[in-house]
């Protein structure tokens, strides 16, 4: 991944996106992941507490889960602040970094392509 100010954008031929943005979408995926860990842990707890109250790694297991929430909740907070002191004129090549993401959907939203945010939702399902 490059970074260039729009006096180099002209020499390029890769198609080039603005930094602000990338890191918009970059921190949108943050969020999203934070909601779920918090939504999941929701319900994990609806269904389990009564019987996990009392085993310390089930309780460090669900802490555990809340600091990850937490976590990338302030990454992203971390990626809005770069996010709106980014200069305006700054421009990054992603095309690279997309690829490197292996769900589908995400390095389509990170690259800035149009997905459908509610099919990605699902997937296939692993019973343990």
């Amino acid at each position: 991944m490059s970074i260039m100010n729009s006096a180099s954008e002209a020499s390029s031929s890769v198609p080039l996106q603005p930094l602000s943005e990338v890191l918009s979408r970059i921190r949108s995926e943050l969020e999203d992941i934070a909601l779920r860990i918090e939504n999941n842990q929701s319900a994990i707890a609806r269904s389990t507490w009564q019987h996990g109250v009392g085993d310390e790694a089930y309780l460090q297991a669900m802490q555990d889960a809340d600091l990850s929430a937490q976590r990338l909740s302030g990454l992203a907070r971390y990626i809005k602040a770069i996010e709106d002191a980014s200069p305006s004129d700054w421009q990054v090549e992603t095309s690279a970094a997309a690829a490197t993401v292996t769900l589908a959907a995400m390095g389509a939203a990170l690259a800035g392509r149009e997905t459908d945010r509610d099919a990605s939702q699902g997937g296939e399902v692993d019973l343990f």
